[in-house]
């Protein structure tokens, strides 16, 4: 989890501390930095690094360092004299979610939602978008959350807080004139480079690799560049898993024609073993989960931990935090996405029964930690 606070001078120092000490509890590994108008809090899935003059960023992708003047890939936040900046890129892996306080004395950004709405106030459910995530719309808000207050950052979205106050910008990127006058046989060239690349980034040093493949377009074409990989210079042991089961316009057959391709043999999972996922499958990071098929996503990941997969790489959109297997509000993959398999599945394959949300809400003016329903009042 990645979090991170700037306060002016005037913000309210009791309801600084309470929301400190609900978000940054002591934890092994966790990396704090204080500076004087705010800090940054890091568990083990993201890095803290100081750079430049008094600066400190935090990011959640890549973990390679990051350079004095460069900016990381994907989610980050940099807090420094000139304030707090945070953004989730283009094309966003992971989300980030804020919350600005009213009077605008102070600004909280994190990677958990479910963290945040234990930490700082909230005007309650915002029934608009829980019916929007609920029903598959965007909504008229794309940037809000299922608690009123409460937002995430949009993909190109820039926030700005420091002494001029608190301002969101939108920075779209826009394809470069090579790219219109190249020619189709160039740029799948150039893709297909991309894709290895992000491959081998997410492959990292795993001795075990595993790769959830259903026969479609996103997931074979990720195994065989895995398998690829795989065969280089450096043996690797490839766990291909499949769900993929008797319905009309299945892609079984497919399947079988990538199997015969690469000489593999994917391991078929019936649908009856993700059962015991289904109830904590429906609420994600203290928000409804409305994709059906998470579940089996949750029993993929959970097989490839049982099997001594360090690493999971998946072709589809699937955003996923440091506790939970999916998520709602992200907006497309920048590659197959590598799954640290010892945290994202531990926890639901040895109870794969517990609810992964949170739900909470609160009207007072600096609340402390809010209960998990059920918890002992």
């Amino acid at each position: 989890m990645l979090f991170a606070l700037w306060q002016r001078p005037d913000a309210d120092p009791s309801c600084i501390a309470s929301i400190i000490g609900a978000s940054c509890p002591p934890e092994d590994g966790a990396k704090r930095f204080d500076l004087e108008n705010g800090l940054l809090w890091a568990t083990e899935s993201a890095r803290l690094q100081r750079v430049g003059k008094g600066d400190a960023v935090g990011w959640l992708y890549p973990s390679r360092p990051v350079a004095d003047g460069d900016e990381p890939r994907g989610p980050y936040v940099r807090l420094g004299p000139a304030g707090l900046h945070f953004t989730c890129g283009p094309l966003p892996q992971y989300p980030l979610y804020y919350y600005r306080a009213p009077c605008g004395s102070f600004l909280v950004v994190c990677s958990s939602l479910a963290a945040l709405v234990e930490a700082v106030p909230s005007g309650g459910i915002n029934l608009p978008r829980l019916v929007a995530l609920l029903s598959w719309q965007q909504g008229a808000d794309p940037g809000a959350t299922a608690f009123a207050g409460l937002r995430c950052v949009r993909a190109c979205e820039h926030v700005h807080a420091g002494p001029d106050g608190i301002r969101s910008v939108f920075r779209v990127p826009r394809a470069g004139p090579t790219y219109r006058e190249t020619g189709p046989e160039d740029l799948a060239t150039e893709l297909r480079g991309r894709l290895e690349a992000s491959v081998a980034r997410a492959a990292g040093d795993s001795k075990r690799i595993a790769v959830h493949v259903g026969g479609g377009l996103d997931s074979s074409g990720l195994l065989a560049l895995a398998a690829a990989h795989c065969r280089g210079a450096r043996a690797r042991e490839l766990q291909a898993l499949a769900a993929v089961w008797e319905s009309p316009g299945d892609d079984r057959p497919y399947l079988a024609t990538l199997e015969d391709g690469l000489g593999i043999v994917a391991l078929r999972l019936p649908p009856r073993e993700a059962g015991p996922w289904f109830a904590g499958s429906l609420c994600t990071d203290a928000q409804p989960q409305p994709f059906g098929f998470a579940c089996v996503d949750m029993l993929l990941r959970a097989t490839g931990t049982a099997r001594g997969a360090e690493v999971a790489l998946v072709g589809a959109e699937e955003a996923r935090r440091e506790h939970d297997t999916s998520a709602t509000g992200t907006t497309g993959p920048r590659g197959p996405r590598r799954t640290e398999t010892s945290d994202a599945v531990g926890d639901v394959s040895r109870s794969p029964d517990s609810s992964l949300g949170r739900r909470a809400s609160s009207t007072t003016a600096c609340p402390g930690p809010v209960a998990r329903p059920g918890a002992a009042s």
